[in-house]
């Protein structure tokens, strides 16, 4: 997680960019319904994102990077979010 700035190096107009999200985290119930102790709820996949970007040399493009899914609390039926990425 963190803030990073990439320098376009000389002779480059252009740059792609692939990027690849952090899954979310997942989160147990107890299930009073049954003889099992706890239901599962897997958090989601990471997405994955490429593109072309405009970038003349001696241009910066700065990468906001943010984390996965936090773990949410026993009998906590919502994850806490994290992300914030972006650039």
């Amino acid at each position: 997680m963190g803030t990073y700035s990439v320098l376009i190096p000389a002779n480059t107009a252009e740059v792609v960019l692939s990027m690849w999200g952090a899954g979310g985290a997942g989160t147990s119930v107890t299930n009073t319904q049954s003889s099992s102790n706890a239901l599962m709820y897997p958090g989601g996949s990471g997405a994955y994102v490429s593109c072309p970007v405009n970038a003349p040399a001696g241009s910066t493009i700065t990468l906001i990077v943010g984390g996965g899914g936090a773990i949410a609390g026993f009998n906590q039926k919502t994850a806490n979010p994290i992300g914030g990425g972006g650039f």
